[in-house]
């Protein structure tokens, strides 16, 4: 017994990216002669296409999170290699391509591979002329800010793009040169004054107050973006109608993990699942750190959502000070049946809490102890799994 894995509950997004259901199904057969069963040009995926099809009817789909089952190994299986089985991929692509015409008619585009066999990469229509609002509070901070704005303005890719810095009592007399230099001569670039006490929920609710874009980005001033059409990526999956709060892989400066989907419930309160591990496509205990899924929360370092959304939600909380109000917000969209999505191949850097430090008040942890619930103490986060440990960030077996 071998390289277990340990899934999530139904994670659309990640079906989406490879067949993460495989082989043991039990599927009600009216359901199954409704989508015609199993489909003969889709060789090698067959079951793959089941599932999609089964999908796009939106009936209710559910995990038992027990061993079950077991996958023998043999060298012309693709449990020992996906290059056993060339031919799978490619009718994998066909199958999800048809099955994402039918769940998103008017918004599915094309299909990308993904970086490694059996993944692949959806790609969806964003509205004409759409903008995105990146919001990045600071207080001062000039040498994390200023390369955090250039390299949005240098890898802003084919949306449009306006930057809403905050300032929060800036002093330097330096900061305020720039931002009258910045402003001046890039217009996409605006200044809002927040002349009260740190809070970063309201200070991003200032921001999104200010904003034009259809789409919000809510941005650390302590990143820089690595790929060059990070908007688009993150603003085709939050235009999507069941999707809310769209996150992406941080780095830190040696290229490990600072976030790749915050676990409700892991060490405590929250954390970031994979956290300094490499970014690697691996087949056990837990699902690849490099392939699109649902997560219960994104961290508020960089998260993307749709502008009208945000508002429906009703902002951020407030009554959070420093940190948990984005948690909190990924949960309450949940709760209203959103999926929250993670998309590893949009990267950045993240230079952690250079800006305010990683002191939390006590207030935030109270607040958290309430609106985190049930997913704190009382039920597993959904896109997490109870065989595997809460007590690391490194997916483990209990």
């Amino acid at each position: 017994r071998v390289l277990p894995f340990f899934k999530p509950d139904w994670s659309p997004a990640l079906l989406y990216s490879q067949n993460y259901i495989t082989h043991l199904a039990c599927i009600r057969t009216a359901l199954f002669h409704r989508v015609n069963g199993f489909s003969e040009d889709v060789n090698g995926s067959q079951d793959y296409d089941l599932f999609l099809k089964l999908a796009a009817l939106n009936v209710s789909i559910r995990h038992i999170p027990h061993v079950l089952y077991h996958w023998r190994m043999h060298p012309a299986s693709t449990s020992q290699g996906a290059a056993a089985k060339p031919y799978a991929h490619e009718a994998g692509k066909r199958a999800l391509q048809r099955a994402l015409k039918r769940i998103y008619p008017t918004q599915f585009l094309f299909m990308e591979n993904g970086a490694h066999p059996f993944t692949y990469l959806p790609r969806f229509e964003l509205p004409p002329e759409s903008m995105v609002s990146i919001i990045i509070p600071t207080r001062d901070k000039l040498s994390l800010l200023q390369p955090c704005v250039n390299s949005i303005l240098h890898n802003n890719g084919r949306m449009a793009v306006e930057i809403i810095i905050v300032d929060n009592q800036s002093v330097e007399p330096a900061t305020h040169a720039w931002f009258n230099k910045i402003s001046s001569q890039t217009p996409r670039v605006r200044i809002v004054r927040a002349d009260f006490p740190f809070n970063w929920s309201r200070l991003n609710n200032l921001g999104a107050d200010h904003a034009n874009g259809q789409f919000l980005i809510f941005l650390n001033n302590d990143t820089e973006v690595i790929s060059a059409d990070w908007t688009e990526r993150l603003c085709e999956y939050a235009a999507l109608p069941d999707t809310a709060l769209v996150g992406c892989s941080l780095l830190y400066e040696d290229g490990t993990l600072q976030h790749n989907g915050v676990v409700v419930g892991m060490n405590g309160w929250a954390d970031h699942v994979f956290k300094s591990m490499r970014p690697v496509h691996f087949p056990a205990p837990f699902v690849s750190n490099e392939v699109p899924r649902n997560v219960l929360a994104v961290t508020g370092a960089c998260m993307a959502i749709e502008a009208v959304k945000f508002e429906w939600l009703g902002k951020f909380d407030e009554s959070f000070t420093v940190c948990g109000s984005d948690v909190e917000l990924c949960i309450r969209a949940h709760k209203k049946n959103f999926f929250n999505v993670l998309l590893p191949h949009v990267r950045l850097y993240h230079y952690e809490s250079k800006s305010r430090g990683s002191s939390v008040p006590e207030n935030d942890f109270i607040q958290s102890a309430i609106k985190y619930e049930p997913y704190r103490t009382q039920t597993t986060d959904p896109f997490f799994n109870p065989n595997l440990s809460l007590h690391q960030t490194t997916p483990v077996c209990k």
